[in-house]
C-alpha cells in the first residue's frame, strides 16, 4: 500500500494542473454543473487529514512517600509561682504573684493526644532547705492535695489521655504552700516542670 507522503506528493504535482483545467473549461463552458460538485469532491477528498499512527509509549509507576510529624503545641500563663512573705507554722497558702492558676494550652495545630504531668527539681534551697513536699497543687482550686514530687506526675483524669484537640484547650494547675514550724527565714526557691508528651496506647 502506497504511503499517505506518497499521495501527497501526488497531489501537490495533480492539484495545480486540475486548477488549471477547471479555469480552461469553465472558461469554455464545456463542463456541467455536476461536474463541477465532483471535482469539489475530489479535492475535499485529497485534502481531508489522514489519522496518523500513535506513537508506541511503555508507561511505568513508582511510589511517592511523605511521614507528617507529630507536634505538641504548648503555652503557659500566669508564671512565675511567687509566694510573698509567709509565716513558720503555716499551711495552704497561695501564691500572691501567679500560679493561681499556672494555665497550661495545648493548641489547635497539636496533632496527637497528649499527657500532662508536672515534677519540681528538687527541694527548696536557700538558708536552709525546705521539702519540695510543703509544695502541693491540684487541678482545680478545691482540690490542692497533691505533693509535689521530683518525678513526672499526672494524678488527674483531665491530665492524662487527652484527644487531639479541635481547637485550644487548656489546663489549670493551682498550687499552695506549707511552711513548716522553726523553718529559717530568708528565701527559697525550686525549678518547677510542666511538661506535655504524645500519649501513644
Amino acid at each position: 500500500m502506497k504511503s499517505w507522503a506518497y499521495w501527497k506528493n501526488i497531489y501537490i504535482l495533480i492539484i495545480p494542473i486540475i486548477i488549471m483545467s477547471w479555469q480552461e473549461i469553465l472558461k469554455n463552458a464545456y463542463i456541467s454543473g455536476f461536474g463541477v460538485l465532483l471535482m469539489v469532491a475530489a479535492l475535499l477528498v485529497f485534502t481531508t487529514p489522514q489519522p496518523v499512527n500513535s506513537e508506541a509509549y511503555n508507561e511505568t509507576t513508582t511510589f511517592c512517600n511523605v511521614s507528617v510529624n507529630y507536634i505538641i503545641d504548648v503555652s503557659i500563663s500566669n508564671v512565675p509561682v511567687i509566694f510573698d512573705s509567709l509565716n513558720p507554722g503555716t499551711s495552704d497558702n497561695q501564691p500572691t504573684s501567679g500560679g493561681w492558676p499556672v494555665n497550661v494550652t495545648v493548641h489547635s495545630n497539636t496533632n496527637t493526644a497528649w499527657n500532662l504531668s508536672v515534677k519540681a527539681s528538687g527541694d527548696f534551697s536557700g538558708p536552709d532547705t525546705l521539702s519540695i513536699s510543703n509544695l502541693e497543687f491540684g487541678n482545680t482550686s478545691t482540690n490542692v492535695e497533691e505533693q509535689m514530687d521530683t518525678s513526672y506526675v499526672s494524678p488527674f483524669t483531665d491530665w492524662v489521655q487527652q484527644a487531639d484537640p479541635s481547637s485550644d484547650v487548656t489546663r489549670s494547675i493551682y498550687f499552695d504552700m506549707t511552711i513548716p514550724s522553726g523553718a529559717t527565714a530568708g528565701d527559697y526557691s525550686t525549678t518547677l516542670y510542666i511538661n506535655v508528651t504524645q500519649y501513644s496506647s
